[in-house]
């Protein structure tokens, strides 16, 4: 595993499985997933496998974790550096060590908006600052990657609640 912040390697902790009982678990596991059972019985016997493994692994640290308050930092500052581009969710949680599910709903807890929300926040912020210096409204849709003017007018009259051009003229 990598860290993002020091680019440095980050081992994972490494232990391993001493109980009888859960190598039969496992050994009946694979015997049933390679057998010619129904997918539902394939499926459900893995659930209950994983979900029994993880609940007897609870309070065990797997992997070198960074708080949290650090890491949705680290997901902000991605999307500050990134807003303009089209970043995926997956991007902004790897630059975060988080996964892309917990980074929306802590995102989103921390920040009050989900990571989304923050990128067209931010893109909207910008599209103000060159529409009052006079930058042409095609321009700007283009620059801060919306996929087309009516794309980049619709989400600033929502946010604005203004047209890009009403709000333009006002600085004119």
């Amino acid at each position: 595993m990598l860290d993002n912040t020091t680019k440095e390697f980050m081992p994972f902790h490494q232990h391993h499985l001493t109980n009888q009982h859960t190598f039969n678990q496992f050994k009946l596991l694979f015997n049933i997933l390679v057998s010619n059972s129904s997918q539902l019985h394939k499926e459900q016997s893995a659930i209950s496998f994983f979900s029994h493994l993880i609940k007897e692994d609870q309070g065990k640290e797997t992997v070198i974790k960074k708080s949290k308050h650090n890491a949705l930092a680290l997901a902000r500052d991605y999307i500050t550096d990134n807003f303009e581009k089209n970043i995926k969710i997956d991007n902004i949680a790897c630059a975060a060590g988080l996964s892309s599910y917990y980074l929306i709903h802590a995102f989103r807890k921390e920040f009050g908006m989900t990571p989304h929300a923050y990128q067209l926040a931010r893109r909207i912020n910008k599209a103000k600052t060159l529409l009052r210096y006079g930058t042409d409204i095609a321009s700007v849709a283009v620059d801060l990657g919306f996929t087309d003017q009516s794309h980049f007018h619709r989400n600033f009259k929502q946010i604005v609640a203004a047209t890009p051009k009403q709000y333009k003229d006002c600085f004119a």
